[in-house]
């Protein structure tokens, strides 16, 4: 008959081994997933984690370019000065946009900021929960993903699961053209459309109403910090394709918006929404292709220039 004693020695035995084992993978599971941010997450500049890593942690004289899939498709940013840095995240709105203007207005830094404004109005989108899992642990990155957050976010390996694609993907589009260019930050559609299927899209688009809405809330956010600062903050209508404009509605709402804004010394609005740009130079109705996206950050440097915002345009 065995001692008790035996009993309790093999238990604290295994109970070693097991909390070994668990350290163990612990341990692997955090290198493991410190070598994957550290050589495919931060190392693409066009992957949404990059971009909100670097608006958090780094000071530079970038001037940075804001907004959605509309910012990041079309302003080259060695087109328009050569320290310009496009933070555009697709499926993002303007709740987003103000997190980033909040952590560039944090900084002491005297460049202007550019940032794409939509013509549907300020209203709220994080996009892709993936683009603010390495930046998890930051207090304002849980404050704009409210309930989206979670503490499994934390855990390693675990916290990307289902997003290890998206970060390769990006990775490789980065390192490789698959079809598209990119330019610090930048994503752009390098091939073009045919003239049949881009049709089917200006048929889609011209049935489709859009309507300017802002949420209230958002707008005077907005304005308080483009009032707190001194630096130039140029909101910016990037081209549509005229189909976008037959079913819209909100001319006048956004003329009081920019009249509002305007007051502001610091504040600028140029509306390129409407330039003549051919069939050609879009990869649909609402985002320009890669050479579309060349001409309209040509136009875009000239404006800035001649109003005195930017004086070294990178072209």
């Amino acid at each position: 008959m065995e001692k008790p004693f035996s009993y309790i020695f093999s238990f604290k035995n295994y109970f070693v081994f097991v909390f070994g084992v668990i350290i163990a993978v612990f341990l692997t599971g955090y290198f493991v997933t410190s070598q994957f941010e550290k050589h495919i997450i931060l190392s693409s500049q066009i992957s949404g984690p990059y971009k909100v890593n670097r608006i958090i942690s780094e000071m530079d004289n970038t001037i940075p370019i804001f907004g959605s899939s509309r910012a990041e498709g079309s302003f080259v940013p060695s087109l328009i000065s050569e320290n310009c840095f496009n933070f555009g995240l697709s499926g993002t709105q303007d709740d987003v946009i103000l997190f980033m203007l909040k952590e560039e207005l944090s900084k002491n830094k005297n460049e202007p900021i550019l940032i794409n404004f939509d013509l549907d109005g300020m209203n709220y989108s994080i996009g892709d929960i993936g683009n603010y899992l390495y930046n998890i642990s930051n207090e304002n990155v849980k404050l704009l993903l409210k309930d989206e957050y979670s503490p499994i976010y934390s855990i390693p390996i675990v916290k990307y699961y289902g997003k290890y694609d998206r970060y390769i993907s990006a990775y490789l589009k980065e390192k490789e053209s698959f079809g598209r260019k990119t330019d610090n930050g930048g994503v752009y559609y390098s091939q073009l459309r045919t003239e049949k299927y881009f049709n089917t899209l200006v048929e889609e688009r011209i049935q489709t109403k859009t309507v300017f809405r802002n949420d209230k809330t958002l707008e005077n956010e907005f304005y308080k910090l483009v009032e707190s600062t001194n630096r130039e903050i140029i909101f910016i209508v990037s081209p549509n394709h005229y189909s976008y404009y037959i079913n819209f509605s909100g001319i006048d709402e956004i003329n009081k918006f920019t009249k509002r804004y305007s007051e502001l010394s610091n504040f600028h609005f140029l509306d390129f929404g409407k330039v003549d740009f051919p069939d050609s130079l879009f990869f649909n109705t609402t985002h320009l292709n890669y050479d579309g996206a060349v001409l309209f950050s040509e136009m875009l440097a000239d404006s800035l220039k001649s109003r005195k915002i930017l004086t070294n345009p990178g072209f």
